[in-house]
């Protein structure tokens, strides 16, 4: 074997015919400073002993197995394609998903319960529950007009009808039926 230290550079007579190891004799480790590569690295550990040092991978990367990142991304993380990959999936959820704001362009679905602090918008069209046995809880006070989009809607039905109304005035236009 060659043992000692290199004062210069390490070329290979042709590129890029040479390699350092093979798949059977891998070097263990290698210690540098910087890796700078035109075709593909492989490994099975990429690792910076600093935090403070920045890796920059450019071009494809694949990464297969489980993998540990620890450390903070410090740009964009964006798919290659539109609509193409998820994060996560059916057997596989995330814990938790800390964001500051989520913009949806397509459906989003939600299972389990749905917490939201603050104020929440609703644009568009509504709709709450999607079955007449489905429940729709109101706690609170209603800050604006209930307005129907038509003159066919009716508040309470002759089976499920409200208990008690406190009103100030009521304002009819056809017949009002009065019973009980």
């Amino acid at each position: 074997g060659i043992y000692g230290k290199v004062h210069t550079s390490v070329i290979p007579t042709t590129s890029p015919q040479c390699a350092l190891g093979s798949s059977s004799n891998q070097w263990t480790d290698i210690f540098t400073q910087k890796v700078t590569s035109t075709g593909l690295v492989k490994g099975t550990q990429l690792q910076a002993t600093d935090s403070s040092l920045t890796s920059t991978f450019t071009g494809a990367i694949s990464v297969s197995g489980n993998s540990t990142f620890n450390g903070a991304i410090a740009s964009a993380l964006v798919p290659s394609a539109n609509n193409s990959f998820a994060l996560g999936n059916n057997s596989k959820d995330w814990s938790k998903l800390y964001v500051k704001d989520i913009s949806s362009s397509g459906d989003t679905s939600l299972t389990g319960s749905l917490t939201v602090g603050g104020h929440a918008y609703f644009n568009g069209l509504t709709t709450l529950g999607n079955d007449p046995s489905d429940v729709v809880n109101l706690n609170g006070v209603v800050g604006g007009d209930i307005v129907p989009n038509d003159t066919s809607k009716d508040i309470g039905t002759s089976t499920y009808n409200w208990n008690e109304l406190y009103i100030k005035k009521i304002f009819a236009s056809n017949n009002c039926t009065f019973s009980g």
